[in-house]
């Protein structure tokens, strides 16, 4: 890579962060074997679903039209799930656009850019976000000597470590109480319990409880919720299938049509109702072909 990229950026970092205003490079094609996922990314996550990166290749080349973002290091700030197809599909280069970006202005840009519902739930958000728990205080340390408090200490005061806190739950964009869970979550729950926390199955605070009790209960009671779960999932497909089927116009005018036919056997009635029946004939075509459009789609 052009060694001008490869020096790390000194202007101050702020946890919120706007990755539009850093500094791009013209798009450059990079050998895809050279890339890399951001290790605070893959450390906490499963990575890219099969089916998202299924979603990519059906789109054939058009995949690779946007450029990856990465740094000046090779690290993939965005386009992971791009990557992963390439190498799946043998590539050689993928085009990129270089940022000047810090290892913690990358993980912050990652935390902010997978939230949402269809992005890294709380748990892995913090998670994510208490790697950056020694920059935090540095910074922290770094605004107390500036400001004049406790010079030549090294110890953050109650004020100071409460800032931490702030700050870390604004970067995961939790509250303050979720973040001191998942620290004692880390210490307490067993390793089955937090990673029904990554996958969504279990809350935090749910979780928080049930790491108070010891790791025998714990297993159990893991157990027991995801049976339960998976009990009342077998249960609603269940009333799913005796569900009444809710009645369809076609079936209503059908039954219009039937009652028809038994009073065209009236001389008086018969010239009246057969125009009215043909147009109702038409409707129930033209109905028949539209569900089966929807049912087709």
């Amino acid at each position: 890579m052009n060694a001008a990229l490869t020096s790390t950026s000194s202007r101050p970092f702020d946890s919120r962060l706007v990755p539009s205003t850093m500094p791009l490079s013209p798009t450059i094609e990079c050998r895809v074997i050279e890339l890399l996922p951001h290790p605070g990314f893959t450390k906490h996550t499963l990575g890219y679903s099969t089916q998202e990166i299924s979603v990519l290749s059906d789109r054939g080349e058009s995949a690779y039209f946007s450029p990856l973002t990465i740094t000046q290091d090779d690290y993939i700030v965005d386009g992971y799930a791009v990557w992963q197809l390439a190498k799946m599909q043998r590539r050689a280069t993928l085009p990129c656009i270089v940022r000047r970006m810090s290892h913690e202005e990358v993980l912050l840009y990652l935390i902010e850019k997978n939230r949402g519902s269809k992005g890294l739930n709380d748990f892995v958000r913090i998670l994510m976000t208490l790697e950056l728990e020694p920059w935090f205080k540095m910074r922290a340390k770094l605004n107390q000597r500036m400001g004049g408090k406790e010079k030549g200490s090294s110890q953050l005061t109650e004020a100071d470590r409460l800032d931490v806190r702030v700050e870390i739950a604004r970067a995961a964009g939790v509250s303050v109480g979720n973040v001191s869970k998942v620290k004692q979550l880390i210490e307490r729950a067993i390793p089955e319990l937090q990673d029904a926390l990554r996958l969504g199955e279990i809350r935090i605070s749910r979780a928080a409880e049930w790491a108070k009790t010891s790791p025998g209960d714990q297993r159990r009671r893991i157990s027991e919720y995801r049976n339960e779960r998976g009990l009342h999932c077998v249960i609603r497909t269940l009333l799913k299938k005796h569900e009444p089927r809710q009645p369809k116009i076609c079936d209503g005018l059908r039954d219009i049509q039937m009652g028809f036919k038994k009073l065209h056997n009236d001389d008086l009635l018969s010239p009246l109702l057969e125009p009215v029946s043909k147009v109702i004939g038409e409707i129930d075509s033209l109905l028949t072909e539209a569900e089966g459009s929807n049912h087709a789609a």
